[in-house]
């Protein structure tokens, strides 16, 4: 799942933080086959965010995370296809278990600074992820409007 999916609905995404480093996926899967971006997916009904991020985490990388704190809310609009997505973004520093691959894709970590380098990197990961080590205790809050092909056209991103 990449930030801004044009299916519309909610989705769930955790920014997974360890030593200056972040937890990446480089996606498997059509529509955002091969772009790399934080784990995340969509929330299923009668699941509250938090819990659609800790279980999305469980399938996408193997690990439990403990307490992820939200840091953002922000929607995703594209007018070419009429739809809104609803992201809930977490950040957390806890988590147990064994780093493993999914069918979604590789998971691999890199130091923050160098995340936002990498090669087929998602343009909306690009935007959101410098906002997501940002204020202490502020929410990120805003909007992005999206071009044809997901590029971003417009954005009201600030804190809160």
């Amino acid at each position: 799942m990449d930030e801004g999916d044009h299916g519309g609905g909610i989705v769930v995404f955790c920014r997974l933080q360890r030593k200056g480093s972040v937890l990446l996926i480089r996606r498997a899967a059509s529509p955002h086959l091969g772009l790399v971006t934080i784990p995340g997916g969509r929330k299923e009904a009668m699941e509250t965010p938090q819990a659609a991020c800790i279980r999305e985490m469980r399938e996408e990388t193997g690990l439990d995370v403990v307490s992820p704190l939200l840091s953002g809310v922000v929607s995703f609009f594209s007018p070419a296809s009429r739809r809104e997505t609803l992201c809930f973004y977490f950040t957390a520093r806890s988590f147990s278990g064994r780093l493993t691959s999914s069918p979604e894709g590789e998971i691999f970590w890199v130091p923050v600074l160098e995340s936002y380098q990498l090669e087929g990197l998602s343009p909306l990961y690009r935007l959101i992820g410098p906002f997501l080590v940002g204020r202490k205790g502020a929410l990120l809050v805003g909007s992005v409007g999206l071009g044809q092909g997901g590029q971003v056209q417009s954005h009201d991103l600030r804190w809160q």
